[in-house]
């Protein structure tokens, strides 16, 4: 049977990696050390592989399946944030496509201006539902 990591485990081995202890990692995610232990250790053995070498340090220390399965594990959290804003913005009404029909009346630079200032605010943290640039 093919191993199931949950995206619980997966952001509980990213936590503690990027805070650098399973206490560290406990305090951030509001749980108990030994629930991120246990988490830690139920991947593991889905897995069947040690993600952390405990031994001689008092931080814990990626094995190399753990450097291998850490760049996967940011890729699929990266990709489901990408997901959660992208049904954010199709829930909030944004369309995921602009049409822009254009005059050749209109001045060129004023359409650039327009698409150089509507860039800048969509790169500054959104579009909102309707706007008037």
């Amino acid at each position: 049977m093919q191993p199931q990591p949950t995206l619980d485990q997966l952001q509980v081995f990213l936590t503690v990696v990027e805070k650098g202890s399973f206490s560290a990692a406990s305090r951030a995610l509001n749980r108990t050390q030994s629930v991120v232990s246990y988490t830690i250790a139920n991947l593991e053995a889905q897995l069947r592989v040690a993600l952390f070498s405990r031994s001689g340090t008092k931080r814990p220390q990626l094995t190399e399946a753990g450097r291998s399965v850490l760049e996967d594990a940011r890729r699929l959290l990266g990709d489901l944030d990408l997901m959660r804003a992208r049904v954010q913005a199709l829930s909030d009404g944004l369309e995921a496509e602009l049409n822009v029909a254009l005059s050749s009346i209109v001045p060129s630079e004023i359409v650039v201006d327009v698409l150089e200032r509507f860039i800048a605010y969509r790169n500054r943290g959104g579009i909102p539902k309707s706007a008037e640039l």
